[in-house]
């Protein structure tokens, strides 16, 4: 059940945006992705689609692999439930309405 959270949706999706807008590089790479695809004529949610897309790559790039090498688990499960969670249009668009 999705419960709202500061404002968001839900808490996966404040999390994320604050992650996102709390480390310089990651803002800088969430703003100029944004920007692009305005830029492009794309809409929100095709935005927030790339966005997603890029996130989950990054996450599941970085997670920790286990000694056995095996990188399916609960630790996968629950961090891709997570990222899917995420309403990934009302980020782009908080990105968009900073232009």
């Amino acid at each position: 059940m999705c419960k709202e959270y500061n404002g968001w949706e839900n808490y996966q999706t404040w999390v994320t945006y604050a992650w996102l807008t709390n480390d310089e590089g990651s803002y800088t790479w969430a703003r100029e992705t944004v920007r692009a695809g305005v830029a492009a004529g794309d809409n929100l949610q095709m935005i927030g689609d790339g966005i997603q897309e890029d996130v989950i790559e990054y996450a599941l790039d970085i997670m920790p692999t286990p000694r056995d090498g095996v990188v399916d688990g609960l630790y996968t499960d629950l961090l891709t439930d997570a990222l899917h969670s995420v309403y990934w249009r009302s980020i782009a668009k908080a990105f968009a309405e900073e232009e």
